[in-house]
């Protein structure tokens, strides 16, 4: 969906009742090819679900252009109210951050551009989160324009991701000399080289430093997502969400041996250790 509702924090272990944080923590959606992807224009009868708009990068922006402005217009007028008005509104207003997910440098730039047009016609300011920003480091200035912050996705072995998008090991280190938050992120990749242990890895290799590295995987994310009054820290008070390494972390030698939710242990070390007697 080009916008696709409001994103939570929800926990990966533990009591499944007990592994939401906090709902509503921010407005998803998406700029690029994604979100048009397969959808075409159709004649005569629709024979299935993606006979639909957008078809295009530019229907995409279209999308949240024409959401944008028509809940704007629906605050003085009760009647263009719409399911998602008061969401956008609160997004408009800086209230909610807006995720907005953009691979390539092309989407980037129209986000940015977005945040500006709504500051500039005086509708708002956004308070913008560039997911999955894999080309941030080609104009990170547009970024810093707007006080944007980046999550950014996987670390690809050939370089290339979504959209074709470049992402070179030193992008986290060029956005973090210019003040810009970053967080990793595995992005929904389940498999081993993509886990935030590695993606923070790759990053110091590429330049970033080490206190920088754990602030993108613990409290920056954190931040971003207003939920650091008990998560990204160890601090009295907050939750017991810690993980234990049997070295330095993020070194390729290094590995977690123990994982520690709300406090309850739910990787115990001492297995490893009795792995390693056997």
């Amino acid at each position: 969906a080009v916008i696709g509702g409001l994103g939570a924090v929800m926990k990966t272990a533990g009591p499944l009742g007990s592994r939401l944080v906090k709902e509503d923590v921010c407005l998803r959606g998406a700029i690029g090819t994604q979100p048009s992807m397969g959808n075409s224009m159709g004649f005569g009868v629709p024979r299935n679900f993606y006979v639909r708009r957008p078809t295009t990068r530019m229907g995409v922006e279209w999308v949240w252009r024409k959401s944008l402005y028509e809940a704007f217009y629906s605050r003085n007028d009760p009647e263009r109210e719409f399911d998602g008005s008061d969401e956008l509104n609160a997004a408009l207003r800086g209230e909610l951050p807006v995720s907005i997910q953009a691979w390539a440098t092309q989407d980037i730039r129209t986000a940015v551009f977005l945040a500006e047009e709504m500051a500039r016609e005086e509708m708002g300011q956004l308070d913008l989160i560039v997911d999955a920003a894999a080309e941030a480091w080609r104009e990170p200035d547009l970024l810093v324009r707007v006080g944007a912050a980046v999550v950014l996705p996987p670390f690809p072995d050939g370089g290339r991701t979504t959209d074709g998008a470049l992402l070179p090991l030193d992008c986290a280190k060029v956005l973090h000399d210019l003040g810009v938050p970053v967080a990793l992120s595995a992005h929904g990749d389940s498999s081993t080289t993509a886990s935030l242990a590695h993606q923070a890895g790759h990053a110091m290799r590429g330049g970033l430093p080490f206190d920088a590295a754990l602030a993108a995987v613990t409290i920056t994310p954190a931040r971003l997502y207003g939920v650091d009054d008990r998560l990204g820290s160890i601090e009295v008070g907050k939750d017991g969400d810690l993980v234990l390494w049997n070295g330095t972390p993020f070194e390729p030698a290094s590995r977690v041996v123990g994982v520690l939710v709300q406090g309850e242990l739910i990787v115990d070390p001492r297995d490893a250790t009795d792995q390693q007697d056997q």
